[in-house]
């Protein structure tokens, strides 16, 4: 484990969730590919409304493997928001490889065709 990812750890156990983000953050920008750390900081994002950024961690995260539905739909609505349809169509077929029945892809199919049809496709 990375001294930045270590610091996180001391921070958040002091109650200090900001600079535990922070540090995790430098970790994860020096390269350390932890699975938890980039879905806690694409989460984080995709909150802040920083879907760009959001959309590259998630992405990260499930690139080093493992589907996860929360992620992989929060992914796609970060692509979507961002701008990013055609990179949005691609995870969601992926999505729906994974779960061809969810209620939840049926909605991002949804706001993916609305989004298409108001900002146009990729250049």
């Amino acid at each position: 484990m990375s001294d930045k990812a270590k610091q996180g750890l001391h921070a958040l156990a002091q109650d200090r969730p900001d600079d535990a983000a922070a540090h995790w953050g430098d970790a994860v920008e020096a390269g350390l590919e932890a699975p938890q750390l980039l879905a806690f900081l694409g989460s984080r994002h995709f909150n802040a409304g920083r879907f760009e950024r959001a959309a590259e961690l998630l992405s990260r995260r499930l690139d080093a493997g493992g589907a996860d539905r929360e992620l992989m739909r929060y992914l796609v609505i970060a692509l979507i928001r961002s701008g990013q349809h055609d990179r949005a169509s691609d995870r969601l077929k992926a999505y729906f490889e994974h779960y061809p029945l969810d209620d939840g892809a049926k909605q991002l199919v949804r706001r993916w065709r609305e989004a298409r049809a108001e900002g146009g496709s990729e250049g």
